[in-house]
């Protein structure tokens, strides 16, 4: 399992609570690989594993939370780093808003990403009414997903985190 979890100034209000959720399903889950964007991509997989959660946190926000959101380099840093891991089997979860500052989104490189594994998943703190608004590239990646969700309440947190645990047993 990947996660991609969007730390950028543009989900600051719920970025804690997006990489709480990451630290608790790597806790779950052995197999889980964590990275943390806003415009590069860095894995965190060591950084959720070694620390306590606040410690983690805080270092995932401050490493790999600077710079202007841009999902296509995110993107193009995971394919660099996990193309080859990428299996039949795998999952992927990108935790973001898919809000890139209206630089070229390359939906074909998701695309590509997606194809390599069995399912990918998308939970987006933004309500669907917000998806297609201003600089949200959110429309162009959906149709590469096989479920696109909204995430911004404990209780779709749980929700997703029980599919997931059914869908892994």
């Amino acid at each position: 399992m990947f996660v991609l979890c969007d730390v950028s100034s543009s989900v600051a209000r719920v970025a804690r609570f997006l990489l709480l959720f990451l630290y608790e399903l790597a806790d779950v889950l052995p197999n889980v690989r964590a990275f943390a964007f806003s415009s590069r991509l860095g894995e965190i997989t060591d950084v959720m594993r070694d620390n306590a959660s606040a410690t983690a946190i805080e270092e995932a926000l401050f490493t790999w939370g600077k710079g202007n959101t841009d999902y296509a380099r995110a993107f193009f840093d995971f394919r660099e780093l996990c193309g080859a891991d990428l299996k039949p089997r795998s999952t992927l979860i990108v935790l973001g808003d898919a809000r890139s500052n209206y630089y070229d989104p390359r939906p074909e490189v998701f695309e590509e990403l997606s194809r390599r594994v069995k399912r990918t998943y998308w939970l987006n703190p933004e309500s669907l009414d917000q998806w297609s608004v201003g600089d949200s590239e959110m429309r162009r990646y959906a149709p590469y997903c096989f479920r696109v969700e909204t995430c911004n309440k404990l209780r779709h947190i749980e929700r997703f985190a029980d599919q997931l645990l059914q869908a892994t047993r």
